[in-house]
């Protein structure tokens, strides 16, 4: 099937501008800032005037939840979501019940994904076995199954040995890990920002330099190793400056963020509670 997209803010060498877009029946794509093709020409025409038009986007951190939690989410309808909102390749976080920890979990997660809607499905094997933060997974296993990086995802590999580790056997199989920068003994199942609110409502609160503190420990160890290490969720501009202070020297370091974070405060607890 071929068709036309006509008017659309096309993302093409790195601007966003006005141009038309041609998918022909091979799927061979043309971008020029003006196709003259009429309804007889192709099988569709798309009026692309109020939509963005962009290569297919990648998100590395999501959470399918199957096995175990479905009813919060499965990999059909999380890659279904995916292709809605226009991400074709997607890596999903082992918290599911089991654990993504064995070759056996992998190769689950890669048949559901088969069967799903075409998007790629990138199974993220756990760090440790269960994500109990006690023993580490086999993973040239992992990723000998199709496993493309390793996480215990919202758990932090809290023994520093362990990660230390982790991060020497993943770099002899070339998988980063995707580490979650807390350091739980100071966080512990707090509900706010340490801070100004936590303060005011007299709650216990989850200080910065928890995260702070896995974020520099976490880039060291990646230092040391070799290894590559990649920090979810971060939330400090001290932490993104550890972040940039070791890229400079060629560490293998690097970070993402979360949406929330740029659209609300500690504030909102005021209004909607903790």
């Amino acid at each position: 099937m071929s068709f036309l997209m006509q008017n659309g803010d096309v993302l093409y060498r790195g601007k966003i501008r006005k141009m038309d877009v041609l998918v022909d029946d091979l799927g061979r794509v043309t971008v020029a800032d003006q196709i003259d093709l009429t309804a007889e020409d192709v099988d569709e025409i798309i009026d692309a005037s109020s939509l963005l038009i962009a290569p297919g986007l990648i998100d590395p951190h999501v959470h399918l939840r199957e096995p175990g939690f479905e009813y919060k989410e499965t990999i059909e309808t999380g890659a279904a979501a995916a292709a809605h909102g226009g991400f074709t390749s997607i890596a999903c976080m082992p918290n599911t019940r089991p654990a993504t920890d064995s070759p056996e979990q992998i190769a689950f997660v890669k048949q559901r994904a088969a069967e799903a809607c075409g998007v790629h499905v990138w199974p993220i094997g756990a760090v440790t076995r269960g994500q109990q933060g006690q023993e580490l997974t086999d993973f040239e296993a992992l990723k000998g199954a199709g496993a493309v990086a390793l996480s215990d995802d919202g758990v932090p590999v809290q023994n520093a040995n362990l990660m230390r580790d982790g991060l020497i056997l993943a770099h002899r199989q070339n998988l980063t890990i995707l580490s979650h920068c807390e350091d739980a003994d100071m966080v512990k199942n707090y509900a706010v920002n340490e801070g100004r609110i936590s303060r005011q409502l007299r709650l216990a609160g989850r200080p910065a330099i928890a995260e702070e503190l896995m974020v520099a420990r976490d880039a060291m160890l990646a230092e040391e190793t070799g290894g590559a290490v990649h920090i979810c969720h971060i939330s400090t501009a001290k932490s993104v400056a550890l972040v940039r202070r070791y890229k400079r020297k060629g560490v293998q370091i690097t970070c993402e963020t979360c949406p929330q974070y740029f659209s609300l405060t500690e504030d909102e607890i005021l209004a909607q509670g903790a």
